[in-house]
C-alpha cells in the first residue's frame, strides 16, 4: 500500500482540499453563531455536511488529508469563538466522527460516482447519517452529563440530521442545478425557491432567541403558510 503524503499531491489537489477546508471554517463559525438559546448545542450546524461531501467528491489520496487537517481547522474555529479547550476538543472528536462514520457506510456499501445522483446512493446515505448524528450527539454532549442530557442529544442529533440531509445532497448535485433551472418551468423553479427559502426560515427560526424574535412576525408567519 502506498504511503500517502503531502508531497504526493499536486497543485490542483491542494487547491481544492484548502478550498474545503476553508469553507468546513467559515462553516463552523456560522454554526456556532446559531447557537440555541437554551445551551451550547446548534440545530443549524453547516460545517459536518460540507465535510462529507467533500470527502465524496475528492479523489482518494486528497481524502485522507483533508479529513486529517480539517481536526486542527474545527479546532481551531471551536477555540476562535471561546470555548475551553476541553468543550472544544469534545465539539470537534464528536463533529469528526460523524463525518467519518456516514463517509465509511457509504463509500463501503455504494460507490458513489461525482454528482452523487443514484436514487440507491442517496438512501444509504439517509441511513448512514441517521447513525452518525445519533453516535455524534452522544459524544458531542457529553459536557451536559445531568437531567438536560437527553435533550441535548437530541437536538444536536436532530440539527445535524436535518442540514446532512437538505446541505449535502444539494452540493452532491450542484453542477446539475445550473441546466436544471435553464430547462424547468417558471412553476417548477419558484416551488424550488419557495421551498428552499421557507426551510432556510424554519432552521434559522428553530436557532436563537434573537432569530425566533425576527420570525415571529405575522408577515412572515403568513409568508410561511401560504408557502
Amino acid at each position: 500500500m502506498a504511503i500517502i503524503t503531502l508531497k504526493t499531491l499536486h497543485l490542483r489537489q491542494y487547491a481544492r482540499i484548502f478550498a474545503w477546508l476553508f469553507l468546513v471554517y467559515l462553516a463552523t463559525r456560522l454554526g456556532d453563531t446559531w447557537m440555541l438559546s437554551s445551551g451550547n448545542v446548534a440545530l443549524f450546524w453547516p460545517s459536518n455536511a460540507i465535510l462529507l461531501a467533500a470527502l465524496i467528491l475528492l479523489d482518494p489520496r486528497s481524502r485522507i488529508v483533508c479529513f486529517t487537517l480539517s481536526i486542527p481547522v474545527s479546532l481551531a474555529a471551536e477555540l476562535s469563538f471561546g470555548y475551553s479547550l476541553v468543550s472544544a476538543l469534545l465539539f470537534t472528536t464528536a463533529n469528526c466522527v460523524e463525518v467519518a462514520i456516514a463517509f465509511v457506510v457509504v463509500v463501503k456499501m455504494t460507490n458513489p460516482p461525482q454528482g452523487f445522483i443514484s436514487l440507491r446512493n442517496l438512501q444509504v446515505m439517509f441511513f448512514a447519517i441517521i447513525i452518525a448524528t445519533m453516535i455524534g450527539g452522544v459524544i458531542g454532549v457529553a459536557v451536559y452529563w445531568d437531567s438536560s442530557y437527553l435533550m441535548s442529544w437530541r437536538k444536536w442529533a436532530l440539527g445535524d440530521l436535518m442540514v446532512f440531509w437538505v446541505l449535502t445532497p444539494f452540493i452532491l448535485t450542484s453542477h446539475e442545478w445550473p441546466k436544471w433551472f435553464q430547462t424547468a418551468d417558471p412553476g417548477a423553479r419558484l416551488e424550488f425557491l419557495t421551498l428552499f427559502g421557507v426551510m432556510t426560515l424554519i432552521l434559522l427560526e428553530r436557532s436563537g432567541s434573537e432569530i425566533q424574535i425576527c420570525c415571529s412576525s405575522p408577515l412572515l408567519k403568513s409568508y410561511v403558510l401560504a408557502s
